[in-house]
């Protein structure tokens, strides 16, 4: 490989809310991305659960879920070192 043609490593970030009652969304840098889009390795994405209406946020799964750093309310982050797979799940907060 000739001098400026290495391209750091990609990765694959999947990730969803299994069942329904709100949504998932990830940022790279500010910026957002959809499931399945490409992250460079060494990058940190924040994911943001958002709960619908009267409901909280119940677990964080996925194969990756052991790896996610807890930022406080719905906020989690993972430094990208391979494929990412997240799911969250919602329940009742009544």
């Amino acid at each position: 490989i000739a001098w400026g043609e290495f391209k750091a490593q990609q990765y694959t970030a999947t990730f969803s809310v299994s069942g329904s009652n709100g949504t998932l969304e990830a940022t790279v840098d500010g910026s957002k991305i959809s499931t399945g889009a490409k992250v460079t390795a060494g990058s940190t994405i924040v994911f943001t659960a958002k709960p619908s209406g009267s409901y909280q946020v119940d677990t964080w799964s996925g194969d990756s879920a052991a790896e996610l750093t807890d930022l406080g309310g719905d906020k989690k982050s993972i430094e990208v070192s391979a494929d990412v797979t997240v799911q969250v799940s919602f329940k009742s907060a009544g």
